[in-house]
């Protein structure tokens, strides 16, 4: 199946979009959104570079503080996934 133009717009709408959530859940502490976002072998390293599970890493989210920088990588059906905040 060829991918066009607008599906590329489309899908990079989506990665923005989710990208904003995901910034915008660590600066309010929302941890109830990034429940939705990390599946469960979620793992993250922090500047502090020390690994994190998921659990960990919702405890963290759910402390006031200034906004995390992290890379973070998970898998999904099989796929790996990589991102990263500032």
């Amino acid at each position: 199946m060829a991918t066009t133009a607008n599906d590329m717009s489309t899908d990079d709408k989506i990665l923005r979009q989710l990208n904003d959530d995901y910034i915008h859940s660590d600066q309010n502490s929302d941890v109830a959104r990034y429940e939705e976002f990390l599946a469960e072998d979620f793992t993250a390293t922090l500047p502090d570079l020390v690994f994190r599970n998921r659990q960990e890493f919702l405890d963290l989210i759910a402390q006031p503080r200034e906004a995390l920088y992290t890379d973070t990588y998970q898998r999904r059906n099989g796929h790996g996934c990589a991102s990263r905040a500032r």
